[in-house]
């Protein structure tokens, strides 16, 4: 039996003292988010354009990204450390 600590410096860190690194992926794709967001900032809120729906539509893809890349790395951790148990 392995006891697992989810962290915020170490992505997990078990039992016997085995650390398994963050990937921080969000900080990987910080600059292209603060780009497209701050493409959207320039729209007036009153403008509802083609241009800022392709906007909003960018930024919620790179949050879409960032997401299932940290969904991912979750899940193949968890299948590495059921398998080395």
């Amino acid at each position: 039996m392995t006891g697992i600590d989810l962290g915020v410096t170490h992505f997990l860190t078990t039992s016997e003292g085995v650390h398994m690194a963050n990937p921080r992926h969000g900080r990987r794709n910080t600059d292209a988010l603060a780009d497209a967001q701050r493409a959207l900032k320039a729209f007036p809120r009153n403008q509802r354009s083609a241009k800022y729906r392709r906007a909003v539509e960018k930024v919620a893809t790179l949050h879409r990204k960032v997401r299932r890349q940290r969904t991912d790395h979750a899940h193949k951790t968890a299948l590495a450390t059921v398998r080395a148990c």
